[in-house]
């Protein structure tokens, strides 16, 4: 898992988008070949989150439309028939606020994680300059206090 992390994280924004947006356009294609009988589009998450994780929320919005016009046309293209085309326009809305709501959840973990990650890295760097110069007395009280400080910025 942390080869794939890294790789990810080791691609420019660009090549990022690229890749989920042919991995949008490719679950679009796998949904049309399944039929609008079997319900395949909470897979177009995949593509979103990855660019929101390794990208950002603007790219995520782009390839969260992208996914709703893949999703629309898969399920045109399937021969799924309405009542009213209006019925198909409505789905589409719902599943780009769903998809929407997946950049929300998305972000607000990954500015959790990315907080954590902050303060971990805070609290070893100080914990390696305290431990050469500072008594065991001293790093307990200031690991305490680096915990505290850290919670209120």
């Amino acid at each position: 898992m942390e080869r794939i992390d890294s790789l990810l994280r080791s691609q420019t924004r660009g090549w990022l988008f690229v890749g989920a947006l042919g991995l949008a356009i490719l679950i679009g294609f796998i949904d049309y070949l399944t039929g609008y009988e079997v319900a395949f589009w909470p897979f177009y998450s995949v593509p979103i989150l990855l660019i929101l994780l390794y990208g950002n929320r603007r790219l995520a919005v782009v390839i969260s439309v992208v996914s709703t016009v893949a999703w629309w046309w898969a399920d045109k293209a399937s021969g799924h028939a309405y009542s009213n085309e209006w019925l198909r326009l409505w789905d589409a809305t719902v599943r780009l606020i769903f998809f929407c709501l997946m950049i929300f959840a998305g972000w607000a973990f990954k500015w959790q994680r990315d907080a954590i990650r902050a303060r971990l890295e805070l609290l070893d760097s100080w914990k390696r300059k305290s431990s050469a110069s500072a008594s065991a007395n001293n790093s307990v009280s200031g690991v305490i206090f680096m915990m505290v400080y850290a919670n209120f910025s």
